[in-house]
């Protein structure tokens, strides 16, 4: 169900978020605020932000990433939440995807 590398958890959970942002007809460009949980952040840092840059550009949504104890399901080492504006739409979320 979730990759074993927590780097392709991570990349998966943005890819799954793209996609449903792309549902609703919008995009990482109106994400405005991303709330992250990482079990063991520390040892996710150096390829946090390298995996973030694949689908975010300037400017940046406010991200606030924290590290945390335990998700579920057990396997998860990610969790992501984030909220996006669209004029037409107004707000969309939070979207939150364990990946």
């Amino acid at each position: 169900m979730f990759p074993d590398e927590p780097e392709e958890q991570l990349r998966g959970a943005f890819r799954t978020i793209s996609s449903t942002l792309a549902e609703a007809g919008a995009s990482w460009s109106d994400v405005v605020e991303i709330n992250s949980c990482h079990i063991d952040l520390r040892s996710q840092a150096d390829f946090v932000l390298r995996v973030a840059a694949e689908f975010l550009e300037p400017p940046y949504p406010a991200w606030t990433p924290v590290g945390i104890t335990e998700l579920w399901p057990p396997e998860a080492v990610v969790e992501i939440r984030c909220v996006a504006g669209v004029a037409d739409l107004g707000v969309i979320g939070p979207v939150r995807v364990n990946n």
